[in-house]
């Protein structure tokens, strides 16, 4: 009993002390108050920890996205440093990177502060929202109205959430295996929120994260979107015409539509030999996401067209084809880079059109310029010339042919009509 006492004793005293230092939680008072209150009203992304948690303040930095501000002059689509305190009854954090907020907002009160803004010391000032769909204001005439419809948002998907993990532990208790797939409809219906948290993230408005990062995302997003319809949104984010995305969109849609074309070569051999293999291929896309590449790829200028070309020329679909041809003539005014040219000529050159191997032959012998973006796999520099060789190689079947001469040579005499033997594989930086 003595022990007991003592170690209840020993939590007052820490309790007691943690709480001395900690800035002190006021009670809920009601929406409206809280809304009164707030200096500012944001929907933020948490994209980065500049300081650890536990401080004694409660207080912990973080470099924030803002999808929307509902109250004050906080600027949107961009990332500010804020001060964020959670103001739950909680031991555990809430702010994962690329989780989602609701934040009620004070000014700095000293010019010691290290942001112009932190979380109001109020519970309810910091509630975790779902992890998509906030581009866009919230429904709602007035600033309370908005906040009651994110929040009936946020009650629904929780609900899901908590119905789904609960689902998942009884099917553990029984422990019997877990079904190992789904059907393609049941799986179209979901919404995919990793590909959405990816997207927004590291994608579509990605900020400050390395190359490598924002790859990977890409890689992840093409892959698993592309079974469960997330390549409609990718499609919608495009159609907006917003510069900060389009790269990263374009991008995504042509590693989606690579596998598509991967899926047509697998449906095509199948017919062919009567066998079929492990992989269950289909074609995913619709005829709309090439149609909208081609066409904003002819308006691109002369830096993002490359980015276009690239993901056409994964595509291999001979609706692409007058787009390669516009810019290897270059006669639009706009001095296609070379890199871009490349693309454009393997573009053709898969689409067993005879300017494209041309091109490439052309330019095997030359160093400069280079090649960016992508390029053929195993290459030891990105000279124009080697990646030319490269490509060259792997449409012809020939691996043994190097020089310009040797690929002239070859060009006079072999049969065009068996061209090209294989396709090439563009990889990421």
């Amino acid at each position: 009993m003595m022990k007991k006492h003592i170690v209840i004793a020993g939590l007052a005293v820490v309790l007691a002390a943690s709480l001395a230092h900690a800035v002190p939680i006021g009670f809920f008072p009601g929406l409206d108050e809280l809304i009164e209150r707030a200096d500012a009203i944001v929907i933020l992304r948490v994209d980065r920890h500049v300081t650890d948690f536990g401080s004694p303040t409660l207080y912990s930095t973080h470099d924030c996205y803002i999808y929307q501000t509902l109250k004050g002059d906080i600027p949107t689509n961009k990332t500010i440093r804020l001060q964020l305190m959670d103001t739950r009854t909680s031991f555990v954090t809430p702010y994962a990177i690329h989780s989602t907020h609701l934040m009620f907002l004070t000014k700095k009160r000293t010019g010691d502060e290290p942001t112009d803004y932190r979380t109001i010391e109020i519970r309810g000032a910091n509630i975790r929202l779902t992890p998509f769909g906030h581009e866009k204001m919230p429904a709602g005439k007035t600033t309370k109205d908005q906040i009651r419809s994110l929040l009936k948002r946020t009650v629904e998907y929780n609900e899901k959430q908590h119905d789904k993990e609960r689902a998942f532990l009884e099917h553990m208790i029984k422990g019997t295996a877990e079904p190992t797939g789904a059907p393609a409809k049941e799986i179209k219906d979901q919404p995919d929120q990793l590909c959405q948290m990816l997207f927004d993230g590291c994608i579509a408005r990605r900020g400050k994260i390395n190359t490598s990062t924002v790859m990977a995302a890409s890689h992840i997003v093409a892959g698993r979107g592309r079974n469960t319809g997330f390549w409609t949104t990718v499609l919608r984010e495009l159609q907006k015409g917003e510069e900060q995305s389009e790269i990263g969109c374009v991008r995504v849609l042509g590693k989606m539509l690579a596998i598509d074309a991967a899926a047509r070569d697998v449906i095509r051999r199948e017919k062919e030999t009567g066998e079929t293999g492990q992989w269950q291929a289909s074609i995913c896309l619709g005829p709309e996401v090439v149609t909208e590449l081609v066409e904003r790829g002819k308006k691109a200028d002369r830096f993002r067209v490359d980015h276009y070309a690239i993901a056409l020329a994964r595509a291999r679909v001979p609706e692409a084809k007058d787009f390669f041809r516009m810019i290897l003539r270059d006669d639009t005014g706009k001095h296609y880079m070379a890199s871009a040219k490349f693309h454009a000529a393997v573009g053709l050159a898969q689409l067993s059109h005879p300017t494209g191997f041309e091109w490439l032959i052309a330019n095997s012998g030359d160093p400069l310029p280079t090649i960016s973006n992508a390029w053929p796999p195993g290459v030891p520099d990105l000279n124009v010339n080697t990646c030319c060789v490269a490509a060259l190689r792997h449409l012809s079947g020939e691996n043994k042919l190097s020089t310009k001469q040797e690929w002239q040579t070859w060009w006079k005499t072999v049969d065009k009509k068996l061209l090209p033997k294989s396709h090439v594989t563009l990889v990421d930086p």
